[in-house]
This record gives structure tokens, C-alpha cells and sequence, in this order.
């Protein structure tokens, strides 16, 4: 009877000491039904569906395009100097009033219409097309034509030969508005790609807590299975109650610590779904993809040469250096002085049809000309001197901010290689720890199921197990960190995951 007692003893702790070959980094989706756990509507999504739909549907993507646009409609308000105008005006006027002398009449009646076309060429010249027609009437004996038309047509310029020489400073605050709007979306471009390696690194994160509640659920399984050993031991003596006791507070904390994962996983589920607008807010978001090693290390100089390639913060101090060259320019040349030549020609025609007065204006019979040359000096000039001194030192703090850059690049790409390079092998290392505290569990329980072992130290190599399965798990989420912190330095994220920002 002893003897029969024994064997059953044994073949439980056997059924206990059997490995699961569970793997730390996959957990199927199975087991949050097998265990009873009640789950909504579930979605699979991959890694690349979540960067589509992040990109389509995240609010502060969303808000960064209209800051874009914003800033975009920046350049038709520099333009609108070259706006051509229309102006058309129309008159009319009935004189009866009371005069001293007869020669005047008793009553006249006038009237106009006209148009005219205003424009300033790239060339910084102000061009005008006046197109004026007059009709005239009167009592008056002395009117050689009554009614009279008059047709005339003007043609006028304006040109700056000195100071905005050509136009130099309209022109060149267009380009400096140009270049501030590549700037701008350059920045945009940058926050967009931090959005979206915001929403990778929260799918990570999803991964990584599903990975974790999987691991808390096989050690709370595994530590009942531990308490229903010891209570069986206990019932037949074989064991003491302080081994059952420690068995169920082992069991009870594994319940606490995996109510507490189950709440981060949602917590990390309904931030994805936050960053993508997931419209079904009852459905799971199940992740599709794990977390994988590169095969070899990082090399900083290749990492550096794509840096300099792709940094758009390098291009923006580049183009930073050419609009304030432009506005030192543009400042220099304000300090000449104002020389303006003007210049106009007018046609026009008196007869009494409106039709004959309105041909003879667009012939050369009765021309007038006009020409008119202005030169203006400010002799202490101070403004302009002020803002050429501004632009000046404007100009070399630019140059100074490039080397800047440049420095902080090197810096930065340095930094972000190696700590790629030691999370992979922090990672390698984690994952071994892991396989030599599985293997130590497994020769415990081994020794425990020949009565060489306790409850006490089959306890402890548990959560020596839990503790190496969670820093498995941490360290390639902090390694998956470490390489989109390196895309972001070297601003080729977008590139990596294949997206286009429209």
C-alpha cells in the first residue's frame, strides 16, 4: 500500500515537471481563449496596415497637412505685387447751374467711361494702360462741336534704376517666401515622421504587452498546477504546510500580476487605436507582427553618410544660408539711392462721333509724351543701415548655425548607432539568460520530483524564469526603440516603412 502510495506521488510531479516549450517572443492568439478570457471583435493588423491607417486617419498628421497648406498660401500672398488690376469707372454730370457770363450756356452735359490696366513686371517696372472716353454737349453758341467725343489712350511705366534695382527686392522676397515654405514643410515632414514612429512604437508596445500577459498567464497556470501538487501532498502527508502556504500565495500573486498585464494590454490597445482613429471602438486590435534581430551591427559611417544624405533640419540650414545671402542683398541694395525714370505716351482723338474719335486714338497723329527722371538720398540713412547691419550678421549667424548642425548630426547618429548596437546585443543576451533559466527550472523541478528540492526554491527559479522572459521581451522592444530612434536621426523612417506623404 506504502508502495502504491509512492508511485502516485511521483507520476503526479511528473505531470507537473513536463516543459511547455512555450516561446517567450510569439504567443498565439489561442491561448486567450483556451484560458477562458472573454474577448470582443477581434482585427488582425500588421505593422505596415497600421502606418497605412495612422497616416490617413491620425488627428495631429492631419493637423500638421493643414498647418502645411496654411503656410502654402503664403506664396500668392507674396506674388500678389505682380496682380494685373482692372479699374473701370463710369461718370456723369447735368450742369444748369446759374454762370456770370453767356458765353458758358445755360446748361451742358458730360459724361465718361474708361478702363484701366495696372501691373508691375518681374522686372520691378510699373506699367499703366488708360483707355478714357469723354462725350460732351452744351447750348452753347460757342461750341465748335456739339456734341464733342474725345478717345484717348495712355500708355505709362515706371522704372527703378537704383534702389530695387530691376525689381531685385520684390523678386527676392518671393524666393526668401519660397525657401521659408520648403522650410516649413521640411519641419512638417519631420513631425509627420514622428507621428508615425509614435504609432510603430505603440504597436510595439501592444506587441510587447500581449507577449507579457501571454508569460503571466503560463506562469499563474504553472503556479496553480504547483498549489494542486502541494495541497495533494499535503493531504497525504508527504509534504509540510508551510510548502502548501507558500504554493498558494505563489498562485495568488501570479493572479494579481496578471490582472494587472490584462489592464496594460488594454490601456496599450486603446492607445493604438487613439493614434490610428479606429473607428470600431468594441474590436480587439490583435497585432500580427514580432519583433525581429539584424543578423550583423550597426556601421556608424554608412549610418552617417545616409544622415547627411537625408537630414532635412542639414537642407533647411542650407537654404537658411541662401535666403538670408538674399535678404543681405536685397538690404545692400536698399541702402542706394532712388533713382526712378518715368516715361508715358498718349494718343487720342476729338471728333463729333464717338466712333471717329475713338480710331484716331490708336493712331500716332496726336501723340504726347512725357518723361520724368527722380533722385532721392537719405544723407544719415539710418533705417537702412540698420537693417543692412541686420542682415549682415543674420548671414553669419546662419553659417555658424550649419556647422552647428553638421556637428550635432555626427553627434547624434553616433549616439543613436551605438545604442542600437548594445540594446541588439543586451537583446542576444537576454535571450540566452532566458534559455539557461528555463533549463535551471526544468533540472529543479527534475530534483524536486526525487524529493531533493522545496517549494521555497522551485518558487524562486519561477519567477527567475518570469523575470528572464520579461527582460527578453523588454530588451527587443527597447532594441525595436533603439533602430526607429536611428530612422529618425537619420530622417529616413518614412523611406524604411515604404510611405508616401502626399
Amino acid at each position: 500500500m506504502k508502495f502504491l502510495r509512492v508511485l502516485l506521488i511521483i507520476g503526479i510531479i511528473f505531470i507537473y515537471i513536463t516543459p511547455s516549450g512555450a516561446d517567450v517572443e510569439v504567443y498565439p492568439i489561442g491561448d486567450y481563449e483556451e484560458k477562458g478570457v472573454e474577448t470582443a471583435e477581434r482585427v488582425y493588423l500588421s505593422l505596415n496596415e497600421v502606418l497605412g491607417l495612422a497616416l490617413m486617419n491620425n488627428f495631429d498628421i492631419q493637423l500638421n497637412l493643414y498647418d502645411r497648406k496654411i503656410k502654402e498660401a503664403d506664396m500668392d500672398e507674396e506674388k500678389s505685387i505682380y496682380d494685373t488690376v482692372l479699374t473701370l469707372t463710369g461718370e456723369y454730370d447735368y450742369d444748369r447751374s446759374e454762370a456770370a457770363s453767356t458765353i458758358l450756356g445755360s446748361s451742358s452735359h458730360s459724361g465718361s467711361a474708361g478702363a484701366k490696366i495696372t501691373k508691375k513686371l518681374v522686372t520691378g517696372t510699373d506699367v499703366t494702360i488708360d483707355w478714357q472716353n469723354t462725350r460732351e454737349s452744351s447750348d452753347s453758341a460757342f461750341t465748335s462741336l456739339n456734341p464733342s467725343y474725345e478717345s484717348s489712350l495712355e500708355m505709362k511705366f515706371t522704372q527703378p534704376l537704383l534702389r530695387n534695382f530691376f525689381g531685385m527686392n520684390d523678386w527676392g522676397a518671393v524666393r526668401i517666401t519660397k525657401i521659408d515654405i520648403d522650410n516649413f514643410s521640411s519641419e512638417i515632414l519631420d513631425k509627420i515622421e514622428n507621428n508615425l514612429a509614435d504609432v510603430e512604437k505603440a504597436y510595439w508596445d501592444l506587441v510587447t504587452a500581449k507577449g507579457l500577459v501571454g508569460i503571466r498567464r503560463k506562469m499563474c497556470s504553472k503556479a496553480d498546477e504547483f498549489y494542486q501538487i502541494n495541497k495533494k501532498k499535503k493531504e497525504l502527508g508527504t509534504s509540510e504546510l508551510t510548502d502548501l502556504l507558500a504554493a498558494e500565495a505563489n498562485r495568488e500573486r501570479r493572479k494579481s500580476e496578471l490582472e494587472v498585464e490584462d489592464d496594460n494590454l488594454k490601456y496599450r490597445t486603446n492607445r493604438l487605436k487613439l493614434l490610428i482613429d479606429h473607428s470600431r471602438g468594441d474590436e480587439d486590435i490583435l497585432p500580427m507582427d514580432s519583433i525581429n534581430i539584424l543578423d550583423r551591427e550597426i556601421s556608424f559611417i554608412q549610418k552617417l553618410k545616409t544622415a547627411f544624405q537625408n537630414r532635412r533640419d542639414y537642407e533647411r540650414a542650407k537654404n537658411e544660408i541662401k535666403a538670408k545671402k538674399i535678404k543681405f542683398n536685397m538690404k545692400r541694395n536698399s541702402r542706394w539711392p532712388q533713382l526712378d525714370f518715368e516715361g508715358s505716351l498718349k494718343l487720342n482723338g476729338v471728333e463729333r462721333m464717338y466712333k471717329d474719335s475713338a480710331a484716331d486714338s490708336f493712331t500716332h497723329e496726336n501723340p504726347e509724351y512725357y518723361a520724368k527722371a527722380t533722385f532721392s538720398f537719405p544723407f544719415e540713412d539710418r533705417e537702412a543701415r540698420s537693417e543692412y547691419n541686420k542682415a549682415k550678421y543674420e548671414k553669419l549667424k546662419a553659417l555658424l548655425n550649419l556647422k552647428k548642425t553638421e556637428k550635432t548630426i555626427v553627434t547624434e547618429i553616433n549616439d543613436k548607432v551605438r545604442k542600437a548596437n548594445v540594446y541588439r546585443d543586451k537583446a542576444v543576451r537576454a535571450g540566452k539568460i532566458e534559455r539557461l533559466q528555463r533549463e535551471k527550472l526544468m533540472e529543479e523541478e527534475r530534483l524536486f520530483g526525487y524529493g531533493r528540492s522545496d517549494s521555497d526554491r522551485i518558487i524562486r527559479f519561477q519567477e527567475d524564469l518570469l523575470n528572464a522572459q520579461i527582460g527578453t521581451l523588454t530588451s527587443l522592444k527597447e532594441y525595436k526603440d533603439s533602430l526607429i530612434d536611428l530612422y529618425l536621426a537619420q530622417n529616413i523612417f518614412l523611406k524604411k516603412r515604404g510611405l508616401t506623404v502626399q
